[in-house]
This record gives C-alpha cells, sequence and structure tokens, in this order.
C-alpha cells in the first residue's frame, strides 16, 4: 500500500510541476533554462529548515487558548511552515537573482511548495495508514503551491515594483503575504476532518494565486504593446532592463518603441546590445544601421547599411523596408537615407585603371610645379611650359 501511495505521489507532483513549468516563458532570453531544478532543490532544504524552527519556535504560547489543536494549527504549523519555506525561496532569490519578471515569484514559490508538500507526503505516508492518504498528494501538494504561490507573488510584485517606482501597498502587501498565508494554511490543517470544507478553502486560495498571476502577467515588459502605448511600454521595459540588461528581447523591443517616438540615439544602441544574443540579428543591425544613418557620417552611415542589406534575403528585405515604415512613417529621414542607400548601392559605377590614376597623379605634381613658378624667367617657365605639355591628358 505504501509504494502504490508513494508512485501515485510521485505522478501528482510531476503534473503538477509540468503545469508550473508551462506557465514560465522566455527562459533562453532570462538564461533561466534550469531555473526550475534549482527552486526543487531549494523546497529539499526547506523541509530540513522547517524541522528547525519547529524546534526553535515557542510552542507554549499556543497553550494560552482553550482550543489547542486549533491554534496549534493556526499559530504554529502554519507559521512555521510558511516562514521556512519562504525563507528558502528569500535566499535563492536574492543570491542568485532569478526574478526577471513579476510573475516569476508564483511559480518559484509555488514549486518551493510543491517540493515540500511532496516529501510532507512520503512522512505521512510512513506514518499512518488512512483511505485520506490517497488524495492528499492532490490536496495537500497542490495546497502547498498554492501558499507558496501566492506570497512569491507577493514579495516578486514588491521586489520588482519597488525598484524604480516605490509604492508602499506594494511592501505592505509583501509583509502581510506570510501572515495572511500562514493563517490559511492552519485553518486548513484545523478542519482537515472535513474534506469538503479544506477542499473549498484551498479552492479559494486556488482563486486568489490565479487572480494575482493574471494581475501580475499585466505588468510583465515582455507584453507586447501597440505603437500608441509606446510610452507606457517603454517604462516597463526600462524596469525590465534593470533586472536582465543583456536580454535580447528586451533591448530589442525597446529599440523599437524609442524609433517610433523619435529617440533615435537611445534606439539603435538598444538594437544593437540585442544583436549578440538575438535569434533574428540581422533585423535589429538592420534597423541599427537605419537609425544611425540619421547621426553618423554619410560614408560610414552607408558602409554599416551595405553590411546589413547584404546580409537579408529579397524577401527580409521587403519585410524590414515595411516594418520601418511603420515605425517611423513614410517621410521621416531615416526612411529617406535608407532610401537614398539602396538608390546609389545600384547606381553603375566608373571603375578608372591604375595608369590612369598614376598620370593624374603626375599631371596634378606639375601643376604644383607650374603654379609656384611665379619667380621662373621667361625661357625658365617656357621650358616648364613644354615639357608639361609633353605629359598625356589623364582623366579625360
Amino acid at each position: 500500500m505504501t509504494a502504490i501511495l508513494n508512485i501515485w505521489n510521485v505522478i501528482t507532483a510531476a503534473i503538477y510541476l509540468m503545469l508550473l513549468h508551462s506557465r514560465l516563458s522566455h527562459l533562453t532570453d532570462k538564461r533561466q533554462e534550469h531555473v526550475v531544478v534549482g527552486f526543487v532543490v531549494a523546497g529539499l532544504y526547506s523541509v530540513g529548515l522547517v524541522q528547525f524552527l519547529y524546534v526553535m519556535y515557542p510552542v507554549h504560547l499556543a497553550a494560552v487558548f482553550s482550543v489547542w489543536d486549533f491554534a496549534y494549527h493556526v499559530l504554529v504549523v502554519g507559521m512555521v511552515e510558511e516562514s521556512g519555506k519562504f525563507l528558502v525561496f528569500l535566499f535563492l532569490v536574492h543570491v542568485i537573482g532569478h526574478i526577471r519578471e513579476p510573475q516569476d515569484g508564483v511559480i518559484y514559490g509555488a514549486i518551493v511548495g510543491l517540493t515540500f508538500g511532496f516529501i510532507e507526503n512520503i512522512a505521512y505516508f510512513s506514518w499512518y495508514e488512512s483511505w485520506f492518504l490517497a488524495v492528499r498528494p492532490v490536496i495537500s501538494s497542490g495546497g502547498h503551491a498554492i501558499y507558496g504561490a501566492i506570497w512569491g507573488g507577493l514579495y516578486s510584485q514588491a521586489v520588482y515594483a519597488n525598484r524604480s517606482d516605490p509604492d508602499v501597498r506594494v511592501r505592505r502587501n509583501a509583509v502581510f503575504a506570510i501572515a495572511s498565508v500562514a493563517l490559511i494554511h492552519g485553518i486548513y490543517n484545523a478542519t482537515t476532518r472535513y474534506l469538503a470544507l479544506a477542499t473549498l478553502l484551498d479552492g479559494l486560495a486556488l482563486v486568489v494565486a490565479v487572480v494575482l498571476f493574471r494581475r501580475l502577467v499585466e505588468e510583465s515588459p515582455y507584453r507586447v504593446y501597440p505603437l500608441s502605448r509606446s510610452a507606457e511600454a517603454i517604462r516597463s521595459l526600462r524596469r525590465g532592463l534593470f533586472f536582465n540588461p543583456r536580454s535580447s528581447y528586451l533591448n530589442r523591443n525597446i529599440g523599437l518603441y524609442l524609433m517610433h517616438m523619435g529617440h533615435i540615439r537611445s534606439a539603435a544602441e538598444h538594437l544593437r546590445a540585442s544583436v549578440p544574443r538575438s535569434r533574428d540579428p540581422r533585423r535589429a543591425q538592420f534597423l541599427a544601421a537605419a537609425c544611425e544613418s540619421v547621426y553618423v557620417p554619410r560614408y560610414h552611415a552607408h558602409r554599416a547599411l551595405r553590411i546589413a542589406w547584404a546580409r537579408l534575403t529579397d524577401g527580409q528585405r521587403t519585410t524590414y523596408l515595411n516594418q520601418l515604415v511603420r515605425l517611423v512613417g513614410p517621410d521621416h529621414l531615416i526612411v529617406e537615407n535608407v532610401n537614398d542607400f539602396i538608390t546609389n548601392a545600384f547606381q553603375p559605377r566608373r571603375i578608372r585603371r591604375n595608369s590612369e590614376i598614376a598620370l593624374t597623379a603626375k599631371r596634378n605634381r606639375w601643376e604644383r610645379r607650374r603654379n609656384g613658378a611665379a619667380d621662373l624667367t621667361p625661357d625658365e617657365r617656357r621650358r616648364l611650359w613644354q615639357q608639361f605639355q609633353r605629359i598625356p591628358s589623364a582623366g579625360r
């Protein structure tokens, strides 16, 4: 029986973990390909920390309540377990710096809670034998994940929002997150004998976690804004770049919005910064060269455009030119410079042979000597002129 329950526990935890992982986005751009493994390990460490907190926690304070069981679960179990999980989450977030967008905390906190619940279930399978243990992996593991999602999301919102735009309400929400979740956890533990009531409580907590997650997604710098909201998009992207300055995706997007707003030099800098890790560096190079044509000398601007243009296919050239017109308008100086480059790039060029160049240089030297012959006598001038006339005419 215990072996079957453990297998069911593994299957349930794997399904929950896959669901959480599916909500993570842009992991490559955020350089977080293996972030799930890190927070699973953090969840394992939280088990040991919780056991230590149980030893150090003043349990006797709950004895003043007449209903001992309820007070114990609310003031001891909920507070100790949620505090232990949060402290491990907090350490990993600040040491490694994994908060790249606001909703990251929801997923990472849920992973820590899910791992803790998974280990706790194994202990319960060894200590007790009851039909309730069959549904525990679904309800209990999910509940721990939900609790972690709530305090993780509120904390990441506080960290993310207060970097550049302080908000006292967000800090207050982060402070009360642990206490509120610990209260929910304690009430759930105290009502587990009434399965329907405990399930309803976890269902309400799930609704709170989902609403919080959807709200934080709206604040994500990876959200796509229309060009009409470029100013709002630039503020969000600047905040995102504070946490992930090497992001190719964010640098490229802020460059496009800055082009639309007319900040050409800043747009070129961000577009160039997006090239090294971009999936489509050719577009960023072309748009950056187009921006630089406004403030870079014509020779250097055409050289950069020539390099970027040569790397594009015919289809890409048409697509990127249309995008450029949509970003800045058909009458913008950038579009004029690009069209001037395209026109001159296909003009036939007259190639001068080396002999013509040499004769021109020789004739120029004689011209300089003749211009400096004002002090010569008439006979010397005549002889110099005769020598000059014998030089073949070049370049005519």
